[in-house]
């Protein structure tokens, strides 16, 4: 009997996957943000809503949730400043009155701004 040799197909896993603009800014960022001790106020955003969470930086647990689904009718920019309104009474009901910004690598403009401002005018001080 003659024996053949078995070739084995191996993916090739020195090919580097490359991180979009976003996924670098935020890991730049995130890293300053994590390591403050204390609370921060996490900002995403989807095209249609706007969604905070307050997290506990050392352990990384998320205390709560504000989304605007639940908000009145109004703009994507008012919906955000009534999701940072939301955070702020929350936070306030907890006893958190100092809290820090984390963007989640994207601009400070529009939305990202509005949830800052409506924390802001809700009592918090980021």
């Amino acid at each position: 009997m003659k024996q053949t040799k078995k070739t084995e197909f191996t993916e090739n896993k020195s090919v580097p996957k490359q991180k979009s603009e976003r996924a670098l800014q935020k890991d730049l960022v995130s890293g300053q943000v994590v390591t403050r001790k204390g609370y921060r106020l996490v900002v995403a955003r989807s095209s249609k809503h706007t969604l905070a969470q307050v997290v506990e930086s050392e352990t990384g647990k998320v205390l709560f949730t504000v989304i605007d689904r639940k908000s009145e009718s109004g703009t994507k920019v008012e919906k955000a400043r009534s999701v940072g309104l939301g955070v702020a009474k929350k936070a306030i009901a907890k006893g958190i009155t100092k809290i820090v910004f984390d963007r989640n690598g994207r601009q400070f403009h529009g939305r990202v701004a509005a949830v800052a401002q409506g924390a802001r005018e809700g009592g918090l001080k980021l």
